[in-house]
């Protein structure tokens, strides 16, 4: 039983890595018939221009803050005007 539960994880540890391999390979955005800016999160104060999101190189680590970050992870501020 002991070896199962091992090779289990050991299954579960490798599918998440290479599901960490692909998630850092995919777009970041996509404009839908050029009126539709779509992302995973929110915009970033860090974005000025759109070209900035087809400059980030992929595969990359996601930082702990910034473009990527936010453009990925950042949640709405419900105290935010603007």
């Amino acid at each position: 039983m002991g070896s199962m539960i091992s090779a289990r994880e050991g299954l579960m540890f490798m599918s998440g890595r290479y599901l960490q391999t692909a998630l850092i390979c995919l777009s970041v955005a996509a404009v839908i018939d050029k009126k539709i800016l779509c992302m995973h999160a929110g915009l970033s104060l860090d974005l000025k221009k759109l070209d900035q999101i087809l400059n980030i190189a992929r595969p990359v680590d996601v930082p702990n803050q910034g473009l990527l970050c936010d453009l990925l992870w950042a949640d709405l501020d419900k105290d935010f005007e603007g």
